[in-house]
């Protein structure tokens, strides 16, 4: 099975571990303007489109959630109140203080060190 992500990932080691390679895509410094930079220069135009498409596939499947699947027309979900909310209270309230007394507690035991940017960056997750 070819994942894209992880073609991708081999494929910027191999490139980033070989310094011919290398200079192809990127200038080094009696290089400014290497032969292939703009393929780097397009893949990270596309990069930065990636996270609004998403949403704007993330809301079509969300909009086809709610259509009837024999005429089309518009109808009601099939998901309850109850769980909509108790999903959205899940994620912002309990799961991020859940989160940080998860933290709090490694650091009081000494689990991890006592950096207030590293308990950041493992709360955020949460």
């Amino acid at each position: 099975i070819v994942n894209p992500s992880i073609t991708a990932v081999l494929f910027a080691l191999l490139v980033g571990l070989i310094p011919p390679l290398k200079s192809l895509f990127y200038s080094t410094d009696n290089q400014n303007n290497p032969p292939l930079q703009i393929l780097t220069i397009s893949i990270a135009t596309m990069a930065q489109a990636t996270i609004p498409c998403m949403l704007i596939v993330l809301g079509a499947n969300i909009a086809s959630c709610w259509k009837d699947q024999m005429n089309g027309q518009l109808t009601k979900l099939s998901i309850s109140k109850f769980v909509i909310i108790f999903i959205a209270v899940w994620n912002l309230c309990i799961k991020p203080i859940i989160g940080a007394m998860i933290v709090l507690v490694a650091v009081k035991i000494n689990l991890i060190p006592n950096n207030k940017i590293y308990m950041l960056s493992l709360m955020l997750p949460a």
